[in-house]
């Protein structure tokens, strides 16, 4: 049996130091439940003997409680200082069990049975109890002045100079002294460090960063490389890899999960057989080899004094499109927003998806120039935040996730999550929402006659990803594959333009071309009692547009929006429509 020669010497110690006993033989008709016993093999390669309590387990209340871990100490630590560790030498067994309770704690070995005296390994509320036990001991070590965080049996100490260290170590020591709490001296650093590791994690004040320890790193390695070389690898081969990364989340970040769904998919698909086995998928084997290259270049997280964001923005989506709205960071006024409506596979019937989008689109509007940023994203699907920290089992949503992080890290850009609720995101919901009314354009039929008899085009000049003549496009707000958002922010001379303005927009348009040398056609109608018909006279008169042809009303030619009740939303013109022909090139 693997481990047994572990196992006799536990036993031994145990009894040694009264964590457990021999059951007399007078009591051994009282037991009530007799437990196996196995071996957990932690990432150090260190053995712990475990009960398996599985029969008593379910008759236990075990409540979840918040650890003190690494993504604790990360916001507490400071950049520069001293730190010390503490390991409770079989930390669980200085605290006692009832008597009374003995009963349903026993085990066998090579022919004698024994129960706990002690808190056992292996018991679902060890851990809320062990945590509990220590409060009032860490109330009084941080009412006194030491700096601390307690994971069950693994004590942090830290201060900024060599001097408060070894004054906290002391109180330390004093104090476990006191409660007879004993202490693995060879696992504790009682005297003041720069680099310590804690949880599996090198702290380094020197140099203000975590790492993993370099033993759990190569682990995951090898445990991808066993991955890649076996053929029909097991659901808990994989298990083993996925457990090994996203236990380094602190310091990986959220890349440690993004990068692994695709085999706790599988997992997922097949738990509780674990030892089901299948060849790895593509995608399998292409987040496998990605923590091969990158998983040493990616093992480092530096201290940072805490920054407030410089950028809050509120988010969300609709049916039609993404809203994005830009608030002051001090009040949460708004300030500005921005909306895209979606491209024929932009949109999704996943809601998650298109809220992705949403946090996507503001970004990529409002920080497209920024780097070395802070960002905080208000959302009011509450989802959003889980799923940005930790993928998601979805395909597509893991490959947006994925898209959002890798920008984000690319630009240095720190980005936050948080939930609001509905009420508190309607500006949000209403650019979500938004329409362009004049969203209309000229038929391809009636383009294409229009531009081969009087102009070739090259951009369309005012347009949407879903109404435009041309590749190459100009649009009122951020939309898929825009050349440039307002087209009047931009000078013409390079492209010929193709103008269909809105009406109210016709006048600015044709000062706009008369500012700057230019060439194309503008279709414009027919209003004579309106004012842009005194601008198009202008443009005639100075000699810098033509009238080169009259779309009489009544004709189908118009591709109305698809939200509208205007003159343009009919197919067929409610008035004639004049195409002019304008060139302010020096020799026309």
């Amino acid at each position: 049996m693997e481990h047994a020669a572990f196992v006799t010497d536990e036993d031994e110690k145990l009894c040694s130091t009264g964590a457990a006993e021999l059951v007399p033989s007078e009591r051994l008709g009282d037991v009530k439940v007799i437990s196996a016993l196995s071996v957990s093999v932690n990432a150090d390669a260190k053995c712990r003997l475990v009960m398996d309590l599985t029969t008593v387990n379910p008759y236990i209340t075990a409540n979840k409680i918040k650890l003190e871990n690494v993504a604790i100490a990360k916001s507490l630590i400071p950049k520069s200082g001293f730190m010390l560790t503490f390991d409770m030498k079989s930390g669980y067994h200085q605290a006692r069990m009832a008597d009374s309770e003995l009963i349903y704690l026993a085990f066998r070995w090579e022919g004698k049975t024994f129960w706990m005296k002690a808190l056992p390994f292996g018991l679902s509320s060890a851990p809320e109890y062990f945590t509990k036990l220590f409060r009032h001991p860490l109330a009084t070590l941080r009412g006194d002045g030491v700096n601390c965080l307690l994971y069950l049996d693994d004590l942090l100490v830290w201060s900024e100079t060599y001097e408060g260290a070894c004054e906290a170590s002391a109180k330390v020591r004093a104090l476990f002294g006191k409660l007879g709490v004993v202490l693995n001296n060879e696992k504790s650093s009682v005297t003041p460090q720069r680099e310590v590791k804690w949880l599996g994690v090198v702290f380094n004040l020197t140099h203000g960063t975590l790492k993993i320890s370099k033993n759990r790193i190569e682990n995951a390695l090898a445990a991808a490389a066993r991955l890649l070389n076996r053929k029909r690898p097991s659901a808990k081969d994989r298990l083993k890899f996925t457990g090994a990364l996203n236990s380094m989340h602190d310091v990986l970040g959220p890349m440690a999960a993004i990068r692994t769904k695709s085999l706790f998919c599988f997992i997922a698909s097949v738990t509780p057989r674990l030892g089901v086995r299948l060849a790895l998928s593509e995608r399998e084997k292409a987040d496998i080899k990605y923590w091969q290259r990158n998983l040493v270049e990616r093992n480092v997280w530096r201290i940072q004094d805490t920054r407030p964001s410089e950028y809050v923005f509120a988010t969300d989506a609709s049916a039609t499109g993404v809203g994005a709205v830009k608030l002051n960071p001090k009040d949460l006024t708004e300030l500005s927003s921005a909306y895209r409506e979606f491209d024929e596979y932009g949109g999704n019937d996943l809601e998650h998806h298109r809220e992705l989008l949403a946090v996507q689109f503001a970004l990529h509007h409002y920080l497209a120039s920024k780097k070395n940023t802070v960002v905080t994203v208000r959302t009011d699907n509450q989802n959003i935040p889980r799923i940005l920290a930790k993928g998601s089992g979805v395909q597509e949503l893991n490959e947006l996730v994925l898209q959002v992080t890798e920008w984000c890290e690319q630009r240095k850009v720190e980005l936050m999550t948080t939930w609001i609720p509905r009420a508190m995101n309607s500006a949000a919901d209403r650019a979500s929402r938004e329409t362009d009314p004049d969203d209309w354009a000229i038929s391809k039929e009636i383009f294409e006659k229009l531009t081969a008899k009087f102009q070739k085009c090259q951009c369309d000049r005012f347009a949407s990803h879903k109404t435009k003549q041309l590749d190459k496009f100009m649009s009122r707000v951020p939309c898929p594959g825009s050349a440039g958002v307002n087209a009047f922010a931009y000078q013409w001379t390079d492209w010929s333009s193709w103008c269909v303005p809105p009406p109210a927009l016709l006048v600015r348009t044709w000062k706009h071309i008369e500012s700057h040398a230019c060439e194309g056609l503008l279709v414009s109608p027919d209003w004579p009692a309106n004012v842009v018909a005194t601008a198009a006279s202008r443009a005639v008169r100075k000699g810098f547009a033509k009238l080169v042809y009259r779309i009489r009303a009544g004709t189908r030619c118009i591709t109305p929006p698809a939200f509208s009740t205007g003159a343009f939303q009919t197919p067929y013109a409610q008035s004639d429509l004049l195409v002019y022909r304008f060139n302010t090139f020096p020799r026309f």
